[in-house]
C-alpha cells in the first residue's frame, strides 16, 4: 500500500442491466445450431468514489448468457478494494484475478474485473483532467474506426446496404 497516497477506494456501487435488443440477431454461431439468437445484452456497471471526492466509472458486458454471474463475481471481488490506493491500478487488478483463481482466469471472471478495472482507469483519467487516451500516452488526435454492427444473417441485403451507407456518411470508414 502506499503510503503517500491519502486518497482511498471507500465505495464500489454495482449495477447489472439486461438491455433487450429491438431485433434479435442470428450469426453463424445460430446458424450451426450451436446458439440461440440473441436477444438482449447483459451490461455491468461499476462505480468507484473516493474519500477525496473522486469518481470512476466503468462497465463490461456479456452476450446471451452469464450477466447474472459476472454481476454476482464483482459483488464478491468489489470489497477488496475498499481501503486501498486506487492508483495502484495493476496491482488491485492483481489482487482481483487471485481472488478470481478459482472461477477461472477468463470470462465471467475477468468480465467482472474488466468492469472494476475501467472504472479505475476512468477515475485515474479525471484525476489527471485528461482524456484516458492522452494518460496513456496517445499521440493521436483521431484513429480509424469500423462499425461491426451493420448486419447480421436476419438482415436483408438492402439493410445491410442501407446500414453501411449512413456508417460510411457519419464517416465510419469500415
Amino acid at each position: 500500500m502506499n503510503p503517500y497516497c491519502r486518497d482511498r477506494i471507500n465505495w464500489i456501487g454495482l449495477r447489472s442491466v439486461k438491455l433487450p435488443l429491438p431485433q434479435a440477431v442470428s450469426d453463424a454461431k445460430v446458424a450451426t445450431g450451436r446458439q440461440k439468437p440473441l436477444e438482449s445484452v447483459s451490461l455491468l456497471f461499476a462505480e468507484i468514489e473516493t474519500s477525496e471526492g473522486h469518481a470512476g466509472l466503468g462497465f463490461s458486458y456479456s452476450l446471451r448468457t452469464g450477466g447474472p454471474a459476472q454481476y454476482a463475481h464483482a459483488q464478491e471481488i468489489a470489497p477488496l478494494l475498499i481501503g486501498e490506493d486506487p492508483n495502484d491500478i495493476a496491482r488491485l487488478w492483481s489482487k482481483m484475478i487471485w481472488a478470481s483463481a478459482s472461477v477461472g482466469r477468463g470470462g465471467v471472471a475477468a468480465q467482472a474485473i474488466a468492469a472494476i478495472d475501467t472504472a479505475l482507469w476512468d477515475l485515474k483519467a479525471r484525476r489527471a483532467a485528461l482524456p484516458l487516451s492522452k494518460l496513456l500516452g496517445a499521440h493521436r488526435s483521431a484513429v480509424p474506426c469500423y462499425n461491426t454492427s451493420g448486419g447480421y444473417l436476419q438482415a436483408s441485403i438492402e439493410e445491410v446496404i442501407e446500414k453501411a451507407t449512413q456508417s460510411r456518411e457519419r464517416g465510419i470508414g469500415g
